[in-house]
């Protein structure tokens, strides 16, 4: 996860400057609120870690990826397929990350 953290962490400060802020936010959320005996899961193709997470968070899957168009940060339904539930970016406050990871 370390690896999966600092990648995103390099990709965002070259490309999604606009986000940088709150993964540190949501990826502490998801580890905090994902459900007890599930694991945390990151995308790879060819060996290689991409832009999504995916955690179950009460008994829900959810998806994390980089939407480029949009210029954020999408908490999907299910998969990277599913409804976009919320779209983060940096005008989102550790407290308002927190309360959405709370409501769930």
């Amino acid at each position: 996860m370390r690896e999966y953290l600092r990648g995103v962490l390099a990709r965002a400060g070259h490309h999604a400057q606009n986000v940088e802020a709150c993964i540190m936010a949501l990826f502490g959320g998801v580890i905090a609120y994902k459900d007890k005996g599930t694991h945390l899961e990151v995308k790879e193709h060819d060996g290689d870690m991409k832009n999504v997470l995916r955690a179950q968070i009460k008994g829900k899957r959810y998806a994390f990826t980089y939407n480029h168009d949009g210029q954020c940060i999408e908490m999907r339904e299910d998969s990277t397929r599913g409804s976009v539930k919320v779209s983060f970016d940096d005008n989102w406050t550790l407290s308002r990350i927190r309360t959405l990871f709370a409501s769930l």
